[in-house]
């Protein structure tokens, strides 16, 4: 856990992380975990929060 803190502290990846938060914001995301199935066609659904399997797999049979 040590290593763990020290990297937080670092702040090292302080500016990935933002980016990246902003960019799920923009898509839609606003919690965790949140998956954005894409089909080959480009369309899209999203999945909020702690899922089963058979959410997923709704989903993925959905877009094909």
């Amino acid at each position: 856990m040590e290593m763990f803190n020290s990297c937080v502290d670092s702040g090292k990846f302080s500016k990935r992380v933002q980016f990246n938060t902003a960019e799920a914001g923009k898509q839609g995301a606003t919690s965790t975990p949140t998956f954005f199935i894409i089909n080959s066609e480009g369309e899209q659904q999203k999945i909020s929060g702690a899922q089963p399997f058979s959410v997923f797999k709704d989903v993925v049979d959905s877009l094909t």
